[in-house]
């Protein structure tokens, strides 16, 4: 989202909701990243490389679902906030009833949890 960039600017709700969204980004990136390198020195790399990737497999993994955990409280964040600061009453257009349910169906625990858990499995099969 836009409001990324401006995150150190943001107080407040707007605050929290963007350092969750910033974390999610983080984390998912970083450990899809680090577990494609981990994929890769499994199947053709140096043994200590490999051995020194494999031992670390779970965290990386972890920082996905660790991502996907930060992504599912928006939802939650963000209605909790706009009820608190006055809902439609204060948003107006700006910020609708339908827009935050929206919000809060695609940034749920429901929407957002990663099932199965597969790392053991993942890293069995390699």
């Amino acid at each position: 989202p836009a409001f990324l960039a401006i995150r150190h600017e943001l107080t407040g709700p707007a605050a929290r909701v963007a350092t969750l969204f910033h974390d999610f980004e983080l984390l998912a990136q970083q450990g899809w990243s680090h577990s494609s390198q981990t994929i890769g020195s499994l199947r053709g790399g140096e043994a200590a490389v490999a051995s020194f990737e494999r031992s670390n497999a779970g965290l990386y993994i972890d920082s996905v679902y660790d991502g996907a955990f930060d992504a599912s409280l928006i939802g939650e964040r963000v209605l909790h906030s706009y009820e608190r600061l006055g809902a439609g009453r204060a948003f107006g257009a700006s910020l609708t009833p339908a827009q935050v349910r929206s919000i809060v169906a695609v940034y749920s625990p429901k929407a957002c949890r990663l099932v199965p858990h597969l790392w053991r499995e993942l890293l069995a099969q390699t």
